[in-house]
Parts: C-alpha cells; structure tokens; sequence
C-alpha cells in the first residue's frame, strides 16, 4: 500500500498504525518535539498506538529543531 509521508509516497506491506509509520521513517527512535497530521487533522500522541493509516492518506510529520 502506499502512503504519502511530507509529499513523498512510501510502500507499506499492511496498514500500519501512526506508531509504526514514525518507527519506519525515524529508526532512531527519537520523536520529541514531533507532531504528525492525517489528512490535515493533527493526531495527539496519546492515539498513535492505535489509529490505523490507510492507503492514500496524507500524512505531515513536523519536528521541531533548535537553531537560531
């Protein structure tokens, strides 16, 4: 299936939920200051565990950078 992650499309096996989606773009597993949207509707990260993404969503992932 495919997603489209900030304006580029990644290939997924199955539906993956928005935890496994962050894993898969992130490894390093660091998600401070990060927040993600789902076809425009910012998702809290207390639902990333269990909202499922579908094929064609839209997906924007913001994370926030120190700098000056």
């Amino acid at each position: 299936m495919k997603i489209k992650i900030n304006n580029q499309f990644f290939e997924f096996r199955a539906a993956p939920t928005v935890q496994e989606l962050i894993q898969h773009v992130f490894p390093s597993g660091d998600f401070a200051g990060m927040a993600l949207a789902v076809n425009q509707t910012v998702i809290p990260k207390s639902q990333w565990d269990s909202l499922i993404i579908h094929e064609n969503d839209q997906i924007d992932i913001i994370k926030a950078t120190q700098g000056g």
